[in-house]
């Protein structure tokens, strides 16, 4: 072959796979360029749009994309509804010819360009893409078939297209406005002022890690961080119910707005980034007041809710919870009240006091007592600015309170979770203070009386722990009358002669073994005074029961009192040498007082 057409040849080859590599497979496709030239603006990318500019009825809407969404700029700057905005980017950007007239065709027509009601046109639309201009100019309806003239600036034709445009064109002026009240610019706020007339500017910080807000002034105060957050969710979900007017040079005072009755600052860091005013209720339409951007000087009319949230006093903003602490990380709890003593979390879960005696606290006791500290509610904010304890009853408190949970550094040292300090009594209420505020507070009495002021009544609410097949003895003492049973030495018990016929020995030792693993309902009181208070002395009735435990022999004593106001009985047995009232479970002491008695008929031995 030829070397020069075989050269030929190899260069045609590479020019023709240049070709397809660099044109060809960058070019549309067939059905691609089709559908590229049926639309009306086919170089339109809604994502690449900056600006929008629509003419109509002798008013313009002039919108600008910003790093938050779109924004009205002219007439008046306004933050604009992005799904808006963008619904008529994308129906423009996918606008199809139908049919398309050519400028001679259009010469032809009577009153040319105006015939199609495109010179002047109804509409005119400008869109900002990049530094290109691109522009839509929207005519008449066409007769029939639900189609729309309109023309492309550059073009000399009138295109043919789909009518459905019409309906997404805005209203007015207003119609684009975003109705919500904050919208995207409350985004990031970190920091709240309410001002009102006559009154300090209340301020609000939240806690970046925690998420809490605080009040920074005019006081120093933990918030109720729920109604804070309740406020600004009050102000995402408000809504303007309608634009008043626009006259950004007018004259605010009549709408209650100059001043302001109520005015919120929303602050990122120490920018304020959004001022909301609210003035007058709206004439015969007592739920809304009138309202102001300060930023764009637009009066609204608006839900009066927010406003009345705001129009709070201070105390509604404050924190009423007066002891928040996890209850699941509390190891040690240090108590000073009738006594001192403390409770101490061991590995196992079990609790323990410590005190003047060492024992087991009852687990469901301290629990109730951590739940009830950490629920303690203020019913009233007494003094924030306190030179003397004094009078509170609080340089040296009637009862102190103290949880420690572990360090949140990982050290075996615990730290202080809630300290609680306990004044006067001021009736049905109590001051209390937290030992790290000034600040001091009321609340409810009886919340507080429901804490212990003695070690005995978190103690383990098991009485005794004894087997039935273990007692050896028991001796029933009842208005001067006695009786004593025995268990011989083969484990068999005998009932004397003289009970025959009296007493069913089955349920008796149906009821010892109930005895033996019995649990006090509540403890009430300790010392030989409760015991004549309620009515031991009256009811006289003791039993004392003897088991073996190991190879020792051991002696339980309890006494019965009065019944209770919850249908149980009080008794009394010995701790540590005191004397110890409880409530007895009232359905056990039926068959205690049936089967373990002694009858009147009975002679003494």
């Amino acid at each position: 072959m030829n070397s020069r057409n075989t050269k030929l040849l190899t260069a045609a080859a590479i020019l023709l796979f240049c070709f397809i590599i660099f044109v060809e497979r960058r070019s549309l496709g067939t059905e691609e360029r089709a559908l590229h030239e049926a639309r009306v603006m086919p170089e339109l990318k809604p994502a690449l749009v900056t600006g929008l500019e629509i003419t109509f009825s002798n008013q313009m809407l002039r919108l600008e994309s910003q790093a938050d969404g779109w924004r009205i700029t002219t007439p008046t700057p306004y933050p604009a509804q992005r799904s808006l905005v963008d619904s008529f980017l994308d129906s423009l950007a996918g606008l199809s010819r139908i049919a398309y007239l050519s400028a001679s065709e259009v010469a032809n027509q009577t009153n040319g360009l105006a015939g199609f009601g495109l010179e002047p046109a109804q509409a005119t639309v400008v869109v900002w893409q990049g530094r290109t201009t691109r522009e839509l100019r929207i005519g008449n309806r066409a007769p029939v078939g639900g189609a729309l003239y309109a023309r492309v600036l550059g073009q000399e034709g009138v295109v043919v297209t789909d009518a459905s445009l019409l309906d997404q064109l805005p209203g007015n002026v207003q119609a684009w406005r975003d109705r919500r009240l904050l919208g995207e610019r409350s985004s990031g706020v970190d920091r709240l002022e309410i001002r009102r007339n006559g009154l300090a500017p209340v301020e609000f910080q939240r806690d970046p890690a925690g998420r809490r807000w605080r009040i920074t002034n005019p006081l120093q105060a933990r918030a109720d961080t729920v109604f804070v957050d309740e406020v600004l969710e009050a102000l995402q979900s408000s809504r303007v119910t309608r634009f008043v007017t626009d006259s950004p040079g007018g004259d605010a005072s009549p709408y209650g707005l100059q001043p302001s009755e109520v005015e919120l600052g929303l602050k990122r860091g120490t920018n304020e980034v959004l001022t909301l005013r609210f003035g007058k209720p709206v004439t015969n339409e007592v739920n809304l007041v009138y309202a102001q951007i300060a930023e764009n000087r637009s009066i609204l009319a608006v839900d009066k809710l927010v406003s009345d949230l705001l129009k709070s006093p201070i105390a509604q903003f404050r924190d009423r919870q007066l002891l928040p602490f996890p209850v699941a990380d509390a190891r040690r709890i240090e108590i000073q009240a009738s006594e001192t003593f403390a409770m101490e979390k061991h590995p196992d879960g079990s609790w323990w006091v410590g005190g003047k005696t060492q024992f087991r606290a009852d687990k469901e006791l301290v629990k109730s007592i951590l739940d009830h500290l950490s629920g303690l509610e203020i019913v009233e904010f007494l003094s924030d600015v306190v030179a003397d304890y004094a009078p509170f009853g609080l340089t040296i408190p009637a009862r102190r309170y103290r949880v420690m949970i572990p360090s949140a550094t990982g050290s075996a040292t615990n730290v202080v979770a809630a300290d609680l300090a306990v004044g006067t009594n001021l009736v049905d209420r109590i001051v209390v203070r937290r030992t790290d505020e000034s600040s001091v507070y009321a609340a409810k009495l009886s919340d507080v009386l429901k804490l212990p002021h003695s070690a005995y009544q978190v103690r383990d609410r098991r009485i005794w722990e004894f087997s039935g097949t273990n007692v050896t003895a028991v001796t029933i003492s009842q208005k001067g009358r006695v009786l004593g049973l025995a268990r011989s030495q083969n484990g068999s018990w005998s009932m004397p002669q003289r009970l025959q016929g009296l007493m069913e020995l089955a349920a008796i030792l149906e009821t010892l073994y109930r005895l033996g693993q019995v649990q006090a309902v509540n403890w009430v009181a300790q010392g030989p005074d409760a015991l004549l208070r309620l009515g031991f002395d009256e009811q006289a009735y003791e039993i004392k029961i003897e088991a073996l435990h190991g190879k020792e022999t051991q002696t339980h004593l309890i006494r019965f009192g009065m019944r209770t106001p919850h249908r149980n009985v009080y008794a009394a047995a010995v701790f540590d040498g005191e004397w110890t009232v409880f409530e007895f479970p009232g359905d056990l002491f039926k068959d205690v007082a049936s089967y373990l008695n002694v009858p009147e008929t009975v002679k003494q031995p």
